[in-house]
């Protein structure tokens, strides 16, 4: 009975330290990080002076994120474990009324055991613009008199709505409506089927507002 007891405490000693074992490489392997270096990269169509203070995510497949800033040179670097990340920067500066909006990103990044700590990542620069006045309300159809005989036209209205943060002017805007008004009227701007303001780089427009 004795013999019994003895061959199953050690068998049970040697099946725990089996598992902590185990246990204690799976942490290693969890908890090891790896240096990723990224690099924010102009192009020859698009370029920006400074990336200083720009902040880049890096996102694993469990949309896990790391944040990190970039420095004046656009370099950022992260400490991550291992993984398949996304990167992802975006930066906006504005300009009179619009803003200049500007987009870098990176995929299928593969962090392993063997991952090379010398290897710099490089993002390309996307660029592109965004009004800050845009229209958010639009009224033209008219509404109908309280009757219902018939729909009432002067009341068309436009909201315009300043969708940044910075004050925005509007000099030389102007609303108007584009003639014919009606889309069944025949148009008389135009001769031998063409209009005559076709390549002039203008539209005919009545009830202009400035």
């Amino acid at each position: 009975m004795k013999q019994l007891f003895y061959v199953l405490l050690i068998t049970s000693l040697i099946f725990l330290s089996a598992c902590s074992d185990d246990d204690d490489n799976k942490n290693v392997e969890e908890y090891t990080t790896y240096r990723v270096d990224i690099q924010l990269a102009n192009t020859e169509e698009n370029s920006i002076e400074s990336f200083e203070g720009i902040k880049v995510q890096l996102i694993d497949s469990k949309e896990t994120k790391h944040d990190a800033t970039a420095n004046a040179s656009g370099l950022v670097t992260f400490k991550v474990p291992a993984g398949i990340y996304r990167a992802t920067a975006s930066h906006t500066i504005k300009v009179d009324v619009h803003s200049k909006i500007y987009d870098w990103a990176l995929t299928n990044l593969i962090v392993t055991s063997q991952w090379d700590e010398a290897v710099v990542s490089e993002m390309k620069l996307t660029e592109s613009e965004a009004g800050s006045i845009i229209i958010k309300e639009l009224y033209v159809g008219g509404c109908p008199k309280d009757d219902g005989s018939g729909y009432f036209h002067m009341d068309k209205y436009v909201i315009l709505y300043n969708n940044s943060n910075q004050q925005a002017k509007l000099e030389n805007l102007c609303l108007g409506m584009v003639q014919p008004y009606n889309a069944h009227s025949s148009n008389k701007d135009m001769i031998d089927g063409h209009l005559i303001y076709g390549n002039e780089d203008w539209i005919p427009a009545g009830t202009g507002i400035w």
